[in-house]
């Protein structure tokens, strides 16, 4: 007997075992869980195996696993099976596989008996039904687990061990990274991550992350994006990384679709006093370039012909990448146009123009002319601003033979016609003032010549001449 219990022992194996979190069971406590069984045949004969083994089935949250507690080959003792659980671990039931002249009796501690024959000898196995309880540490190998097979007198027969390795959710090693790619470009997403039966499903948001979305078919390590889009831009995208213990997700990584510049901001009007301060400031951006793009700017004095600002053009001025900036303004620049223009090797794009008004006295560029004429005929005089200001009026007047300059009543069009002159009219001076909130600014004089409309005097004298025949 002593050679069967020397081999008995050397049959029995320490052995591993997976097992989820997720059940709803408390635990069972590891040092009082144990259960027996009795086998009984009608005559003895020598136990042939007695061995422990684990199930690495990897199963969901909740589910039963099993441990192969007793095996048989042929019936041959009577003895009592001892199975001690470790922590976090709960007996759910045991099960049994009979086959042979053989009557098993089931006793969970004392509790309701099962019994179960059959005919033919073969062999016949001990489960231990089992789960996890939802607090098992992930990741853990909980040991204590233990078995063994008593004689009826309790002298141990055979021992084994035991573990429960929790499996832990999957373990991200790479999250993706953002991407910027010109449009129409391909792009990838690349992710890894560790654990049992880890499967990958990549999800892309739209709205910044507030919600995502499966891409059908995309469960590779590597998500490839054939042609990007403009509508694309800002897109996030990420992996969830899913197994029987459950699903993390990576990071999410931005989507960066560069095309032609696009102005966020365009230049405002700007009206400025004269010597004062005025500004130009746009926000151009490609979705790539960091903040702004740089901008080289225009310059129109009728928004029709545009040359390029150069530096210098105007006094104390200065130039930023996304700015202009006057800080001494002149009446001259009354009326400008100035626009910015960005672009990059996918295209040119320009603002559009912002007009800069310079609160001053007007500044007349076109004076009446001198203007000559005969008695009766109009005389037009005309004058011009470069530009006209909401509130500028003009005003003509004249002054004759050295007086005082007078204005004249109705002449408030930068045209001005005499109506039909006369004699007293001759070396008449005429000039237009222009007048905003900011000052008056009288135009040069011009000078009316009148001269009298002399009758025409004509006189006939015959003249005869002799021919040879009449034509």
């Amino acid at each position: 007997m002593r050679w069967l219990r020397a081999r008995y022992l050397t049959a029995v194996a320490a052995v591993s075992m997976v097992a989820l979190i997720g059940v709803t069971v408390p635990a069972h406590a590891a040092s009082t869980a144990a259960e027996s069984v009795q086998s009984e045949a009608a005559s003895p004969r020598a136990l042939e195996e007695i061995i422990a083994s684990g199930d690495d089935s990897v199963r969901a949250p909740g589910e039963a696993f099993h441990v192969l507690a007793y095996r048989v080959a042929l019936p041959a003792i009577t003895g009592r099976f001892e199975f001690t659980v470790p922590a976090h671990v709960e007996i759910v039931a045991m099960q049994h596989q009979s086959q042979g002249q053989l009557a098993f009796t089931l006793h969970d501690d004392g509790r309701t008996a099962r019994s179960v024959s059959a005919s033919v000898p073969m062999p016949t196995g001990i489960f231990m039904q089992m789960r996890l309880s939802e607090d098992a540490p992930r990741g853990a190998v909980l040991e204590g687990g233990a078995m063994r097979l008593l004689a009826p007198n309790g002298e141990p027969l055979a021992a084994g061990t035991f573990t429960v390795t929790v499996l832990d959710l999957p373990l991200v090693e790479q999250h993706p990274v953002d991407v910027i790619v010109d449009v129409g470009s391909g792009a990838e997403f690349t992710t890894s991550a560790s654990g049992d039966g880890v499967r990958t499903q990549w999800q892309v948001s739209a709205d910044g992350g507030a919600t995502w979305s499966d891409i059908v078919g995309a469960t590779a390590a590597t998500l490839r994006l054939e042609a990007t889009t403009a509508e694309m831009n800002g897109w996030r995208y990420r992996a969830v990384h899913t197994n029987a213990a459950g699903s993390v997700h990576t990071n999410g990584a931005v989507l960066t679709v560069r095309g032609a510049p696009y102005f966020i901001t365009h230049p405002s009007d700007v009206v400025a006093s004269l010597g004062g301060f005025a500004s130009f400031y746009v926000w151009v951006v490609d979705n790539a370039t960091p903040s702004t793009l740089p901008v080289t700017w225009e310059v129109s004095r009728d928004g029709v012909v545009w040359e390029a600002y150069e530096s210098g053009t105007f006094e104390e001025w200065v130039q930023s990448p996304n700015s202009l900036f006057f800080s001494n303004v002149t009446a001259e620049m009354d009326g400008l146009r100035f626009r910015a223009v960005a672009e990059n090797h996918l295209g040119r794009t320009v603002s559009d123009p912002a007009l800069l008004t310079v609160l001053a006295a007007p500044v007349i560029d076109s004076h009446p002319a001198d203007v000559r004429t005969l008695v009766g005929h109009d005389a037009v005089f005309r004058a011009s601003t470069p530009a006209v200001s909401p509130d500028r009026t003009q005003q003509w007047q004249q002054r004759i033979a050295g007086g005082e300059w007078v204005d004249i009543p109705g002449a408030t069009q930068p045209e001005y016609s005499t109506g039909p002159t006369t004699l007293a009219m001759d070396q008449t001076e005429y000039r237009i003032v222009f007048t905003n909130g900011h000052g008056s600014t009288a135009s040069e004089p011009a000078t009316l010549t009148v001269r009298p409309s002399l009758p025409a005097s004509v006189s006939v004298a015959p003249i005869v001449r002799l021919v040879d025949r009449l034509p």
